[in-house]
């Protein structure tokens, strides 16, 4: 089953008198369950494609079907019920809440989008154990570790069971022993969901954990 296609991708962006392309005519398949890495160099686009495939942004032309919806044809509230529900997005740094408690914050996306606060508090539970943090569920941000931040962050993704997951950097923040700690979980979780994933990162020793492994180059995405 194909959780994400992309159909002739091209994006640009206009600096001073010059026109950069970033993404070039790209075709991409993604199906359900996939964990793929995305590598390449500064500024060659790796944020901009994760930015596209999350409806955070939009392509100057092609199309993008992810989880059941055309993003380049969807409204503002399509988009925005995507984001929330079939999307998990966990950025380099953790933009958890700092006046809401570790359990609030991996809650949020669930409450937005109107489920019961029982069911919410259970699936919270549940993915705090998961993350080994479920005696830090009453903690505030302030209160926690930069890895163990990251973790809640992790378990927040998960929290609407969605079918992707977006992975920017998600240990570039980290210290060694607490980037392997967060990978490990990230691989194991997406696994055990059954989610597809997304991960853009600069470590190599990372990338090549993931099962598909593409570089961005050039404007189009090589496989490794």
């Amino acid at each position: 089953m194909t959780i994400l296609e992309l159909n002739g991708i091209s994006k640009s962006y206009t600096s001073g008198d010059d026109n950069l392309l970033i993404l070039d005519s790209i075709d991409f398949t993604l199906a359900k369950g996939e964990f793929m890495s995305l590598t390449g160099e500064s500024g060659c686009g790796k944020s901009t494609f994760l930015n596209l495939v999350g409806a955070l942004d939009k392509a100057d032309s092609g199309q993008i079907y992810s989880c059941g919806l055309n993003l380049s044809e969807a409204g503002e509230s399509e988009m925005a019920d995507y984001r929330n529900r079939s999307t998990g997005f966990i950025f380099q740094f953790h933009y958890l809440l700092k006046d809401f408690t570790a359990l609030e914050n991996i809650m949020l996306p669930g409450r937005i989008s109107k489920q019961s606060r029982s069911r919410l508090e259970e699936r919270a539970q549940y993915l705090l154990e998961s993350v080994k943090l479920q005696d830090r569920g009453h903690h505030y941000p302030g209160q926690l570790s930069g890895g163990e931040r990251q973790r809640i962050a992790l378990a927040r993704a998960l929290i609407n069971s969605p079918e992707l997951i977006l992975a920017d950097e998600p240990t570039g923040s980290l210290d060694e022993k607490n980037s392997v700690l967060v990978e490990d979980m990230l691989f194991r979780l997406t696994e055990e969901e059954g989610v597809s994933t997304i991960l853009v990162t600069h470590d190599r020793n990372l990338a090549s954990r993931s099962p598909l492994k593409y570089q961005l180059k050039g404007g189009n995405l090589h496989l490794l």
